[in-house]
């Protein structure tokens, strides 16, 4: 049986809140860069050079687990256009919807409005996709805002009436 390689927060590091040391691997980046731009020699202790590659190992980690989510959601979306049971192939988009911790979905009646908003515009640089990231936050919170309220409003009278609550969607 393979051993499964365990990464240990470098002693540099350990300090360090995660968005601390997030902060620190980008700067330790544009120093490499801005010193292979001027043509100047950078070097690294090996106590640098350890928490360096731990940071890189851990962004690797990350981007291995993003591509596995996309390739997941995916196979969840196939599967659920393959099934030939529409309230089955509703399920399996149900527990994609779940997985992502999205919720808000249920106080749209038009997809293509549910879409446009939350839609992640294709980004151009690391730059462009953080301030995607940082709008699709806001909008997030504001629709989490109004789907407390939406829920008490629209689904508890339902389920305090007993009335069956699945299938129900009201506008937002």
């Amino acid at each position: 049986m393979e051993k499964k390689k365990v990464i240990t927060v470098p002693e540099k590091l350990k300090a360090m809140k995660p968005q601390a040391r997030w902060e620190w691997f980008d700067r330790q980046k544009e120093i490499l860069r801005e010193a292979a731009k001027t043509g100047t020699k950078a070097e690294f202790t090996p106590e640098l050079t350890e928490a360096f590659m731990y940071m890189a190992d851990i962004d690797n980690l990350k981007y291995c687990e993003m591509v596995t989510m996309h390739h997941n959601a995916i196979v969840v979306a196939a599967s659920a256009l393959i099934e030939s049971d529409f309230d089955n192939a509703r399920d399996w988009l149900l527990n994609l919807v779940e997985q992502a911790d999205e919720v808000a979905w249920q106080m749209y009646s038009n997809a293509q409005e549910f879409y446009d908003r939350n839609q992640l515009n294709w980004p151009d640089s690391v730059e462009d996709h953080q301030k995607n990231i940082a709008q699709s936050k806001v909008k997030t919170k504001e629709d989490r805002e109004k789907f407390d309220i939406w829920y008490e409003q629209n689904i508890n009278p339902l389920l305090k009436s007993g009335s069956p609550s699945h299938n129900v969607n009201f506008p937002v």
